[in-house]
């Protein structure tokens, strides 16, 4: 995940949007799993991490939509 994130910089919009989506759709199941992959992220791009994360949570915050599986 962090070397998607490092190699690639347009993959860490793309990872945390991913993320978002599917914690919100089964969050028993796979926050834990989400969480892991956040925290390896966060290890690997720290700065751009914390600014993306901050983007896209006032993204679905302004949204305020219903994912439904």
């Amino acid at each position: 995940w962090g070397i998607l994130a490092q190699c690639w910089p347009n993959n860490l919009k793309v990872i945390l949007r991913y993320l978002v989506i599917i914690s919100g759709l089964a969050p028993n199941e796979l926050l834990c799993y989400t969480k892991r992959v956040a925290l390896y992220l966060a290890r690997s791009v720290p700065e751009r991490f914390l600014d993306e994360l901050m983007v896209e949570l006032q993204t679905v915050e302004t949204l305020n939509c219903l994912i439904e599986r």
